[in-house]
């Protein structure tokens, strides 16, 4: 064997050095810090199986076929020969592990030798478990995980981020055939558990976590019980939060002995319940005397009332326009890093005022409480695992009614917290859901029978082909080319109006025409009915899509009736519309009968209105005729004098000029109220010229008297004429 071991050694090893060489010259060419892509699996088996049957691994195992010890002997051999091969390098230096600032070429060429010698290793065991397939020891996983679990205590996480690829890829290769709870399946355990292990919960390497947990469901069953924690037990957390009393400090107390609540000090305190649920059991103690469930509800109610204080306060400086915070925090997630909560007391106004610190404590309360209310009088009976809690520790009464409305509470708060409250706390229900069916799975003994899949039916898979060869035909062309058919129409045949825009295609019937068809077919029904024959199957679709396309219909003409009905029958529906459309064809008459005599009450008043301006325009007529005869009667001339300082003599008596300026003021002017005709040309107003020549219009004033007098404005010579309705207007 031993000459087996350096045989095996120096054939990997010219195969190691003859690949790095090919390999370098493809890593030049190479960007990112990415490994290479695997080498030819087909190629490098053969390469393998040629080294094996060189180095005379062949006639090493059947030389002693019966001999158990041969095969461990073998298997030792092996074990070396793949740490000498992958992982002394890695110790000595000669494949040195890249730092975490070092350059992108550095760490793929790293990780391209790593995983090529890792490779050449499961080949080899392939290989060698070929020639032996009755060794269950020299099956290549329970030879390789070993060396897989080496590399977890070696390697950094930085370098596991990108290696773990490779164990994602080759499983299905070493976890063949894999059986539950012994053999490979332990060390593949350990493994996983060293990765939740030394994997920090930090936003970095949550990813890397996940990738493991699905690892695990992946690789080992589910209901295999070596994976569950069937007892119950608790990780140990230790929180530091107790702060030491300087000397000189004096410790108050209220009157009645008790100490008030700190909120630091309380906050971390409930950390030990939340940690070991256990703690929460136990006598009454103190003064007055409160059991240790006691004290956990009198901090939680301490406690979660200034959490829920946080959260209103911080609504209230938000204001109306939340998105504003919403946006900053959404910008600045990406590039935060949340490590495991501090404890110091300077720290704590800055941890409340972060949601997802809140958000932490709310969330650990709901767990503890999920786990608490199995523990009731109704399921403590059931329960194999109780967590480690005494059997004689029961949540009843008082304490579960309070642990109800405290969920309740908690579950107002997480919804409550923008911007994604209500999205977060549905998905913590459904993640605590899932929780309490597993935790039943576990109490029940884990039953493989809950996994079990049915068998498919045989015609699923021509079905489910036929249906995909349908989804992956190409698709039909669209029949409007320019998106929808109003645009395609008003393209094609010009914009005349934004009408075209609404016009449809087809013309859609009316719920009346809909009800004749669908009586129609309940007739035929009743007639095949009536023959002894059964109705077409086609009658049932027809009726769906004529009652669909009626109330559509309905919706859009009579939108009120449709939102009445409470049972969508057509004929109901039709009856419905048709009253509402009688009341409007009768208010619509009777409104029309009230215009039309309210029309004709109108033109008799504007007729009777017409009449009397009539009647006035003619009265004023005559009297302006009577007042011309009056006044120019005889061509009275007055002739001023001095000795009777400007009155005159008419017709053989003295007249006063006032008096005469007051009888001629008193008498009407044609030429002020009458409207000049057509051609006449009008007196000059204030301060203009008369007209010359032949056009000039000839005013007479009312007396002979050369000597100007001021007369009234609306007899003055000159004014402006009036219109005939101010002339009527003057008469009324």
């Amino acid at each position: 064997m031993a000459a087996l071991r350096s045989s095996l050694e120096s054939s990997l090893g010219a195969l190691i050095k003859s690949t790095d060489t090919k390999r370098a010259r493809e890593l030049k060419k190479h960007t990112g810090n990415s490994p290479l892509p695997a080498l030819d699996a087909v190629a490098l088996h053969k390469s393998i199986s040629a080294l094996w049957s060189k180095s005379g691994g062949n006639e090493s195992v059947t030389a002693e076929p019966s001999s158990s010890k041969s095969k461990d002997v073998l298997r030792s051999v092996l074990d070396m020969v793949g740490r000498d091969t992958a992982l002394r390098p890695v110790i000595t230096g000669d494949l040195a592990e890249p730092l975490e600032d070092a350059s992108d070429a550095v760490k793929a060429h790293f990780q391209t030798q790593l995983q090529d010698r890792l490779d050449m290793v499961l080949t080899l065991y392939e290989v060698a478990y070929a020639s032996v397939p009755d060794a269950p020891a020299l099956e290549p996983g329970a030879v390789f995980i070993p060396l897989l679990e080496e590399f977890t205590e070696l390697l950094s996480v930085a370098t596991w981020h990108e290696l773990f690829g490779y164990v994602e890829t080759r499983a299905p290769r070493f976890t063949k055939n894999m059986p539950a709870s012994r053999g490979k399946a332990l060390p593949l355990l350990r493994t996983i558990n060293a990765f939740q292990r030394f994997l920090s919960h930090t936003p970095q390497d949550l990813k890397l976590r996940g990738r493991v947990q699905l690892f695990a469901s992946s690789a080992i069953g589910i209901a295999d019980k070596s994976a569950i924690n069937m007892r119950g037990e608790y990780a140990v957390i230790t929180t530091t939060w107790e702060e030491q009393v300087d000397e000189g400090d004096v410790q108050m107390e209220d009157a009645d002995g008790t100490k008030p609540l700190d909120f630091y000090s309380t906050l971390w305190s409930l950390q030990k319940y939340f940690a070991h649920p256990p703690s929460l059991d136990g006598p009454a103690i103190g003064e007055p005397a409160q059991t240790p469930f006691d004290q956990f509800r009198a901090k939680s109610d301490f406690v979660l009332s200034r959490l829920y204080e946080q959260t209103k306060r911080e609504k209230v400086l938000l204001g109306k326009n939340p998105d504003r915070a919403t946006r900053k925090r959404t910008r600045e997630s990406e590039d935060l890093s949340y490590p495991r909560y501090l404890t110091a007391k300077n720290l704590l106004d800055y941890e409340l005022a972060d949601q997802q610190f809140r958000r932490q404590v709310l969330v650990q309360y709901f767990i503890l409480f999920q786990f608490l209310l199995n523990l009731t009088p109704a399921s403590a009976n059931k329960q194999q695992f109780t967590g480690g809690m005494p059997k004689t520790f029961i949540i009843d009464g008082d304490k579960q009614t309070w642990i109800t409305q405290t969920i309740q509470a908690v579950r107002d708060e997480l919804r409550n917290m923008s911007p994604d409250g209500p999205r977060f706390e549905e998905t913590l229900v459904q993640l605590m859901q899932r929780e309490r069916r597993y935790a039943q799975w576990k109490n029940e003994g884990c039953p493989e029978s809950e996994w079990e899949v049915a068998p498919l039916d045989p015609d699923m898979g021509p079905n489910t082909a036929e249906k995909w060869k349908r989804q992956c035909r190409p698709m039909r062309r669209w029949p409007y080319k320019l998106g929808t058919a109003g645009l395609t129409r008003v393209w094609e045949n010009g914009y005349k109006g934004m009408n075209d825009f609404t016009k449809t295609t087809g013309t859609a019937k009316t719920v009346f025409e809909l009800e004749e068809e669908l009586s129609r077919i309940e007739m035929d029904e009743e007639d095949d009915k009536a023959m002894g024959r059964e109705p077409p199957a086609e009658y049932a679709e027809q009726k769906k899509t004529i009652r669909w396309s009626a109330i559509r219909e309905a919706r859009r003409t009579h939108p009120r009736v449709v939102a009445q009905m409470k049972d969508y029958d057509l004929h109901k529906l039709v009856e419905a519309i048709r009253e509402v459309d009688e009341k409007e064809a009768r208010y619509r008459d009777r409104a029309h009968g009230d215009a039309a005599a309210e029309e004709a009450e109108t033109e008799a008043e504007a007729r009777a209105e017409h009449e009397a301006e009539q009647e006035a325009a003619k009265a004023d007529a005559e009297e302006e005729e009577t007042g011309e005869a009056e006044g120019v009667n005889g061509d009275a001339t007055a002739h001023p004098s001095p000795e009777t300082n400007g009155d005159a003599t008419v017709d053989g008596e003295d007249v006063n000029m006032e008096d005469g300026i007051a009888a001629v003021s008193e008498q009407p002017t044609p030429a002020a109220e009458a409207t000049p005709a057509e051609g006449d040309v009008e007196a000059p107003a204030d301060g203009e010229a008369a007209p010359e020549g032949e056009d000039a219009a000839v005013t007479e004033a009312p007396s002979a008297v050369e000597t100007p007098v001021e007369l009234p404005t609306e007899n003055t010579v000159g004014t402006e004429p009036h219109s005939p309705e101010e002339d009527l207007g003057e008469a009324e």
